[in-house]
């Protein structure tokens, strides 16, 4: 199992540390060992603490495996490391795999109770949902099915392809399409969204994916302005302190002004739907900087976050504050790239995109676009409410 060979990778590059090991000090609580791996820190001379810790948490009973579970979920101050998640999962692995392995029992109840509780760790739920069906297979099919809406998107992931399965095997064409209908509102992957999508339109379907990704369709760009040597990227045009639709500004070549542009009336292609291509919009050119400006109109005051990809030098602000700034160019492109999150205000928001293009020849450096959609934390798009609501 791939906890199992996470696991042994962990014990065995311990072990290959050149840092000599001290003498195992006194036991400590099992408390205070617990907080060291939540608190755990990358480098030689903490590794033998966390070692130590380790000991002491593995060590007890299955009794444990709860508390350990419990000790993913974040606290007030922040979310975990990734260090100190991979140390508490494989205590977590260790524990359960050496009582089922003597006993061949877990506490499957009181798994099953930490799985239903949403507010604890994804991870941590996950882990305890794949030990709840070691010793109890049947709880998949009876679990899954009320947890395609889970805010883990690791079982939500594994509740969609449930769905999917049964999608499959579906031989009346009406019950095929609402289950592949809801296993496609609730994926969050792009490989799910992809096959449900494919089996929709061949019944006959048509989903709008503009709406169902929460791409922003209508936009406001102003350029070219000057990115010669790159040095565009670091220069602060007028966009970026104020955004004014009425005003011009002095390009690369002379006066620029705004204008509108829609990808409204794209073609439902998953892989192309929502893209701005600026080499078709405004100008094939190297060496340039565009800006382009949505309001995107939310129902209420929320946490929201702006996923966008893009192979060209891009910044991002949300009503003003500075989200992304990757100054990098013809890497990636890939869904969802970049992530931004923001507090939206219910109403207005500006979203804010700076796109530069350097001065590279090749063919395959001509890309100059983008493609962004506003979601909820899980990737979920975001539908704006109409201005005048």
């Amino acid at each position: 199992m791939v906890r199992r060979i996470a696991l042994l990778l962990m014990l065995l590059a311990m072990q290959c540390t050149t840092v000599e090991t001290p003498a195992v000090l006194a036991a400590e609580s099992f408390e205070v060992s617990l907080e060291r791996l939540r608190s755990a820190s990358s480098g030689p001379a903490s590794q033998t603490r966390i070692k130590e810790a380790w000991d002491v948490v593995v060590s007890g009973g299955v009794g444990r495996l709860i508390a350990v579970l419990k000790a993913m979920r974040p606290e007030a101050t922040g979310e975990l490391s990734p260090l100190a998640e991979n140390w508490l999962r494989a205590s977590a692995d260790a524990i359960a795999e050496r009582e089922l392995r003597s006993s061949g029992k877990l506490p499957a109840a009181a798994l099953e109770q930490f799985l239903l509780d949403s507010t604890q760790a994804p991870r941590a739920r996950r882990t305890a949902f794949e030990w709840l069906i070691q010793v109890e297979p049947s709880a998949s099919d009876r679990l899954l099915p009320t947890m395609l809406d889970d805010p883990s998107l690791e079982i939500r992931h594994d509740a969609v392809a449930n769905l999917i399965a049964e999608a499959e095997l579906a031989d009346v064409d009406d019950v095929k399409l609402r289950k592949f209908q809801r296993a496609f509102q609730s994926a969050r992957s792009l490989d799910q969204m992809k096959q449900c999508l494919q089996q929709l339109q061949q019944l006959g379907e048509s989903p709008d994916l503009a709406e169902e990704f929460g791409y922003v369709t209508t936009w406001q760009a102003i350029g070219p302005f000057d990115n010669t040597a790159g040095a565009g990227f670091d220069k602060i045009f007028p966009p970026e302190t104020e955004i004014d639709f009425t005003k011009q500004y002095e390009g690369k070549h002379g006066p620029v002004k705004w204008f509108d542009l829609s990808t409204q009336d794209q073609d439902q292609n998953i892989e192309r739907v929502g893209v701005v291509d600026l080499n078709e919009v405004l100008v094939e050119e190297k060496g340039v900087v565009a800006y382009l400006v949505a309001q995107f109109f939310s129902k209420k005051e929320q946490e929201l976050e702006c996923r966008y990809g893009t192979v060209n030098a891009s910044k991002l602000w949300v009503n003003g504050e500075l989200l992304v700034s990757k100054n990098v160019y013809h890497m990636g492109g890939e869904f969802d790239q970049y992530i931004g999150s923001a507090r939206f205000q219910k109403g207005k928001n500006t979203i804010l995109l700076k796109m530069c293009q350097n001065e590279q020849t090749e063919s395959w450096a001509r890309a100059w676009d983008f493609r962004l959609r506003v979601t909820d934390n899980l990737g979920g798009g975001i539908v704006q409410v109409p201005d005048s609501e």
